[in-house]
């Protein structure tokens, strides 16, 4: 069975974007993810999306764009894009906390692969736009 997921890449002007620090709540040892998570039931991937940013960052109401679409055998994954919320007023929910990372240093970091092709996708679309 493949297993759906929804995540948002929120990232600013310089192409920087956050990161949840999955210390604690680590599935598979990684160390960082993007926010978002499994779907639930017949959940489409917005609301999806929704509510796992409500659960995560109580966020609400966050204009996100879908910029792309990942699958694997064992995964369906959906990409958004928003823009960079103001970090002095974000509470996180869930995990050990947040980090703001340069694309310079993608590489490295211990994450999903498909959360890095996701953030790959929403830098490109973010040079298409600008």
């Amino acid at each position: 069975m493949i297993k759906r997921f929804a995540v948002c890449v929120f990232l600013d002007d310089n192409k920087n974007f956050l990161l949840q620090d999955r210390t604690g709540i680590s599935k598979n040892g990684e160390e960082w993810a993007l926010f978002g998570g499994y779907l639930e039931g017949d959940e489409t991937a917005t609301q999806g999306l929704a509510r796992e940013l409500k659960e995560e960052l109580g966020l609400e109401n966050v204009f996100v764009t879908q910029i792309t679409h990942v699958l694997t055998d064992s995964l369906e994954g959906f990409g958004f894009v928003a823009d960079m919320p103001h970090l002095d007023t974000l509470t996180v929910y869930e995990g050990a906390g947040f980090r703001v990372f340069s694309e310079d240093e993608l590489d490295s970091l211990h994450m999903y692969d498909a959360h890095k092709r996701i953030i790959r996708a929403a830098i490109a679309h973010s040079n298409q736009t600008t």
